[in-house]
Formats: structure tokens, C-alpha cells, sequence
């Protein structure tokens, strides 16, 4: 039997209608397991209010009710990179789209206007094996109508570039199941990218990062729709706010900074370059400016607000 991180496995199809469930079935949905997951943890939300001690005690009624889950991923890509990049449904559920670009073979970007894709997924528990039995029985949350907020960061360099996500939907239902789910094996041949080997630059000045954090600052919210079992329509992305975060060693290229917080002056763009993928955030403005000490060593923690567009293409 496999094992999962946190004993969950799952599994993620792009729905045709927004909040309409599409069963997934493996490839080339996108899975999540143990090969590229470090941790998931799924929570149900209640939306409603208890009637206990307001009309009668002892009863519970349940509200509108949605999910969330909450993961961690590897930024990867397989062997074969003019089909897509390997994480793309992450972040067109986050509000990117994806195209095909002049030099490189596949890019993600987010204008701000693209149509976001809502996903469907079903997340698998493994249960145990009970006395007289011999198979293992599981539950599967069946969720619909998902979008994601995400973040993508690193700790320190020569560290892996990781995607955190917090993805938010409609519950479908939820089953029993048999524990049957293996790692697919497309993902053998996958390259992972790190923060090594790269280079950043702000407005075409290197900046001697230690390590960074991208979150896509994206506002959830559940459509109501009465004629559901669980009052939930789908998810709407209502607000974003971009925002990245650099620890930056002092010196000539941080000398001039400073400045350009106090008039509110943009910075130009933030250019962070991995080993397999070079991520382009347009139109910073520095929101906040700190200095720090890092085991003796003078940092600059930067912020940035991002207005203008995000792109993410691979390099290899």
C-alpha cells in the first residue's frame, strides 16, 4: 500500500462549467501524492449558525458548508516540455492562464483578466486495516467548483522552490473508498527547480537575495445557491493582492532604495531566475523596507506590491 503524506492522496480534473463536478481519473489531470507533496490537510467550513439555546436546546442544524485544503508542492516540470508545464492547473485556478510562448516552449501569466479555471478534486484518506478485515477502507471528499490562492517561496539558497496552496470549493460528497491509489508514474522523469545557480535583479540591478516568498494575495469567497445539498454554488476569486518579499544583502544596488520608498516611485520589475523556471513580476512598488541582522550578516527585507502583470516560463 502506498503511503501519503498525511495520509491523503488526491486528484484534480478542470471542470468544464464552473462548479459543475468532473470526476478525475489520473492522467493528465494533476495528482497530488507522495512523489511531489510535502504536506496536505483538508477542513471543512461551516458557514451557518447552530440553532442551540435560540429556539431549542439539544438541536443542531447545520449551514451552508464548503471545504478547503490546504497543500504543498514542488515548482516541477517532466521531461517533455512543449505539452505544458507540470503545474499549470496550480495556478489557472489561481487566475493565470497559460500560453504558448515566442522563445520558450510554455509560459503562465496573470494579467488580471483572465477567466480563472475552477477545478474539481477528490481527496482520499487511507484508513486502517480492522480486525477480521482484509482491506483498508478510506473515505473520498469529492469537491467542486475549487479555486487557489497560492504562495511561492524559498528558505534559503540552494533550497527547492516550493508552491504552498490553499485551494477553497463546494462539497460534491463524500464516499468510502478502498486504498488502491498509486503515484503515477509520468512524474519519474520530473526536474525540480532550486534557488541555486540563479540570479535576481530589481529594474536590472542584481540583488544579492538570500531568499524570497511570492504570495498571490487571492480573496475566496462561496457562491450560495439554495438548491444544493450544502448551500454552495461555487468559489469566486473576488480580490488579489500580489505582494513578494525579498531578504536582500546590503549594497550598492540597495543604496538607492531607500528613496524610492518615501515618494512611492516604482521600482521597475523584480526578475527571480531558478534552474528550471524564471519568474517575472512587473511594475513593483516597495510597500515595506527593513533592516535585519542574519547571523551577523546586514539584510534588507523588502516588499514589494505588485501592479503590473506576472509571468512564469520555463528556461531549460
Amino acid at each position: 500500500m502506498a503511503k501519503y503524506a498525511n495520509k491523503k492522496s488526491a486528484l484534480i480534473a478542470d471542470e468544464t462549467t464552473n462548479g459543475v463536478y468532473v470526476a478525475p481519473t489520473g492522467e493528465p489531470t494533476y495528482p497530488i501524492n507522495d512523489v511531489e507533496i510535502v504536506a496536505a490537510e483538508l477542513n471543512l467550513n461551516e458557514h451557518g449558525r447552530p440553532a442551540i439555546g435560540k429556539y431549542t436546546r439539544g438541536v443542531y442544524m447545520s449551514g451552508k458548508q464548503s471545504a478547503s485544503v490546504n497543500y504543498t508542492s514542488f515548482m516541477m516540470q517532466p521531461d517533455d516540455w512543449t505539452t505544458d508545464i507540470e503545474v499549470a492547473p496550480i495556478f489557472e485556478a489561481a487566475g493565470f492562464h497559460a500560453v504558448a510562448g515566442v522563445d520558450l516552449d510554455f509560459e503562465l501569466i496573470y494579467d488580471g483578466n483572465s477567466n480563472c479555471q475552477t477545478q474539481s478534486m477528490d481527496v482520499t484518506t487511507q484508513g486502517c486495516y480492522s480486525y477480521g478485515s482484509a482491506t483498508a477502507v478510506g473515505d473520498t471528499w469529492k469537491l467542486r467548483g475549487i479555486h487557489n490562492n497560492l504562495t511561492i517561496e524559498t528558505e534559503d539558497i540552494g533550497a527547492p522552490i516550493m508552491i504552498n496552496v490553499e485551494a477553497m470549493g463546494c462539497i460534491e460528497a463524500k464516499e468510502d473508498s478502498a486504498n488502491n491509489v498509486t503515484p503515477p508514474a509520468f512524474l519519474d522523469g520530473a526536474v525540480y527547480d532550486r534557488f541555486l545557480g540563479a540570479a535576481v535583479t530589481l529594474d536590472g540591478s542584481t540583488l544579492e537575495v538570500q531568499n524570497f516568498s511570492f504570495n498571490m494575495g487571492n480573496t475566496i469567497s462561496i457562491t450560495g445557491d439554495v438548491s444544493q445539498a450544502t448551500g454552495g454554488k461555487t468559489s469566486e476569486i473576488t480580490d488579489a493582492d500580489p505582494k513578494i518579499n525579498v531578504s536582500s544583502l546590503v549594497g550598492a544596488s540597495t543604496a538607492a532604495l531607500w528613496g524610492k520608498t518615501t515618494s512611492n516611485t516604482p521600482v521597475g520589475d523584480l526578475v527571480v531566475y531558478g534552474q528550471v523556471f524564471k519568474y517575472t513580476f512587473s511594475d513593483c512598488t516597495i510597500s515595506s523596507y527593513t533592516e535585519a541582522d542574519a547571523d551577523g550578516i546586514l539584510v534588507l527585507n523588502l516588499e514589494l506590491s505588485i501592479s503590473g502583470d506576472i509571468k512564469i516560463e520555463n528556461v531549460l
